[in-house]
């Protein structure tokens, strides 16, 4: 049976309620580890300097603050586990199964490899197919 560590835990407990549901359930069909969940400022910020996003803190939903005041992302990024950079098949195959599980528990989610949802993949500008986030935020 597919578990998390300790660090993919720690992560996914950043995430809002329905991403950490969905991602267990799909932890039992699909191993994969947890690499983001919410972000500060500092992360965030480093991240768009290096192109991995397109979004300053805190207009990425990786930054979200619950009514609270408390972080709760409402996005995340998720890595087949093993993960080989060389097969990107696996990754589109993982994403699959990721929109379908959500799609079953009625969590509507938008995927980093097609930011329109329209099923096309060739028209993307920017790709992150590690990154799910809930829609309507």
């Amino acid at each position: 049976m597919n578990r998390y560590s300790d660090i993919s835990s720690n992560r996914l407990a950043t995430c809002h309620p329905d991403i950490r549901r969905m991602c267990m359930r799909v932890l039992k069909i699909f191993d994969h580890k947890v690499m983001c969940g919410w972000r500060g400022q500092v992360l965030q910020d480093r991240c768009y300097r290096l192109g991995m996003s397109t979004l300053q803190w805190p207009d990425s939903k990786h930054n979200w603050v619950n009514m609270y005041g408390e972080p709760e992302s409402i996005a995340v990024d998720l890595c087949p586990h093993p993960y080989a950079p060389w097969n990107g098949d696996r990754i589109l195959y993982f994403a699959g199964r990721v929109m379908a599980t959500a799609e079953h528990m009625g969590i509507e989610l938008r995927w980093g490899g097609d930011w329109n949802r329209d099923n096309v993949l060739i028209n993307q500008t920017f790709n992150d197919r590690f990154h799910y986030e809930l829609v309507n935020w």
